[in-house]
């Protein structure tokens, strides 16, 4: 494993080492992602499966890792590559402002805000129309409005904001289920 990342290394490839990176964790049975710490520390965490091989997997991740760190590059370029794929948790503190505007602008876009009988969030509804039949600048606020509402519910302290508003707006449905949407 080592041997096959050391080719990257010696192109200067970050990109490629990362990729191959992730792709020799995945064969050990470890998967990695990113937590935010309330001050904006951005760490790596690594979670494995525990079984019987779990010995052997910490031995190859301690190595891996010892050659992932030999260059900060990797670290930054893995970190906002997790990001990007949603591979995150952000224990930040929430912004009220942001929430409600990125709540506001979701609905906006025919989002839809769900809370289960048991009190889940969730989001539904189908692919915005701005998606389908908007124009270039229409589609571009659509994905702004759907990132930054996904953003916010990354952040664990935004879900008692999300809820309550949920409740002060939403129409209760017979199943027990609240939904909010644009029309309410």
């Amino acid at each position: 494993m080592l041997d096959e990342l050391e080719h990257f290394v010696r192109d200067e490839d970050v990109v490629g080492y990362t990729e191959r990176f992730r792709a020799l964790l995945d064969t050990i049975g470890v998967n990695v992602s990113v937590a935010i710490e309330r001050d904006g520390t951005e760490c790596l965490m690594v979670g494995s499966r525990c079984d019987s091989q779990i010995r052997h997997r910490s031995r190859w991740i301690h190595f891996l890792f010892e050659h992932f760190d030999r260059d900060e590059q990797r670290r930054s370029y893995l970190i906002r590559q997790l990001r990007r794929e949603g591979w995150f948790t952000d224990d930040r503190p929430s912004n009220p402002r942001q929430t409600t505007a990125a709540i506001r602008d979701f609905l906006k876009f025919e989002g839809r805000i769900l809370l289960d009988p048991q009190g889940h969030l969730g989001e539904g509804g189908g692919i915005p129309r701005a998606m389908l039949e908007g124009n270039a600048d229409e589609v571009a606020a659509c994905r702004q409005a759907c990132r930054a509402y996904f953003d916010i519910r990354r952040r664990w302290s935004a879900d008692r904001q999300i809820e309550r508003v949920v409740r002060m707006l939403g129409r209760q449905i017979d199943n027990g289920w609240i939904v909010l949407e644009a029309q309410a």
